[in-house]
């Protein structure tokens, strides 16, 4: 409550002091419109402290609340200081008019008209059942504003909390949005390295198969030249050599030259078969394709037995066109087999 308020809550209560002193000097029944002037005056300073609590239209804090509940108090305090003050000049001034009354009997000897008992008690129990009443209406008031001031504050309290959760969740969210990116970059770069890589490899083996096939070309020339009318003898490399029932069904062809006979078991195709080996099979079975070959091998590695291997890649021996008695194709499926060695 301003101090302007307080002036003229302070001005109207000595007003309605003032204003009890002139009901009380009546000798006869007061005047109605006087008692109504006075009603109207604690009305409206009923209304001052009713309209202080409407003024408030901002979010209050728990600080707010502690300033206006002082000066409830406050003025509660005055408005009770001064009722108190009114009712002890009340009653001083009746003591003084009774004295009054008394000094006129003794002088004029004779009885003096005092006011009725009942009179007062009824105009006293009137003031003080107004100011129950208004003290009352402050005090529902107050709680009223109370409670809605607490509401404010709560509603305020979750508006606060709803906007941090969605900042929080924004945050998660764009976190979640750029680990996916990066995800997503890792995996696309890791797909181009191995295409680069694989293209890298494909360039080395065409090189490989170029370099090898000009060897392969010079030998022919070479032993062209030097056995001629000879019958020229069929040469297998590394570990290309032929099971014994097989060397059983071939003993009329010419005799194989291996530089080492050994048969073991290998773990996979892919790490097992020998570099220049893969070179030949890359070049004599699948024409170069680098890209063919290793799709063979993997689904020649996933296999379960030697039978299941032999029937595929017989599949693919009638898809492809090989000769059973190609050396490169016999050296082939000796690679298949040696997988599946036990």
């Amino acid at each position: 409550m301003s101090s302007k308020q307080i002036d003229h809550s302070t001005q109207l209560l000595a007003k309605l002091g003032s204003q009890i002193d002139n009901l009380l000097s009546y000798d006869d029944k007061a005047p109605q419109i006087e008692i109504d002037i006075i009603k109207e005056n604690i009305r409206t300073l009923y209304d001052i402290i009713d309209n202080f609590n409407n003024a408030t239209s901002a979010v209050v804090t728990n600080q707010n609340i502690e300033d206006i509940d002082k000066e409830i108090n406050d003025l509660l305090d005055i408005a009770e200081a001064e009722f108190n003050n009114e009712e002890e000049k009340i009653e001083e001034q009746i003591a003084e008019q009774e004295i009054v009354l008394e000094e006129q009997y003794i002088d004029d000897k004779q009885e003096p008209e005092i006011p009725k008992e009942e009179d007062i008690n009824k105009i006293h129990n009137e003031l003080v059942e107004e100011n129950k009443k208004a003290e009352a209406k402050v005090k529902a008031d107050e709680i009223a504003y109370r409670k809605e001031i607490e509401e404010r504050v709560k509603k305020q309290l979750e508006k606060e909390k709803e906007a941090e959760l969605a900042k929080q969740k924004a945050i998660e969210d764009k976190v979640v949005q750029q680990l996916a990116k990066e995800k997503e970059e890792a995996q696309q770069k890791a797909k181009e390295d191995e295409i680069a890589k694989q293209k890298t490899i494909d360039k080395q083996v065409a090189q490989q198969l170029a370099k090898e096939k000009e060897i392969v070309e010079k030998a022919k020339e070479t032993s062209k030249s030097t056995n001629t009318g000879d019958e020229i003898k069929k040469t297998v490399h590394v570990l290309d050599v032929l099971p014994e029932d097989e060397l059983e069904e071939d003993s009329n062809a010419a005799p194989l030259m291996p530089s080492t006979i050994k048969l073991k078991p290998i773990k996979s195709l892919k790490n097992g078969i020998g570099i220049n080996d893969k070179f030949m099979i890359i070049n004599d079975l699948f024409e170069g394709r680098a890209k063919e070959f290793n799709k063979a091998i993997n689904k020649l590695d996933t296999l379960t037995d030697t039978q299941e291997a032999l029937f595929l890649l017989g599949d693919m021996k009638d898809e492809n066109l090989w000769e059973t008695q190609d050396a490169v194709f016999k050296s082939f499926k000796i690679y298949v087999e040696r997988r599946y060695a036990k």
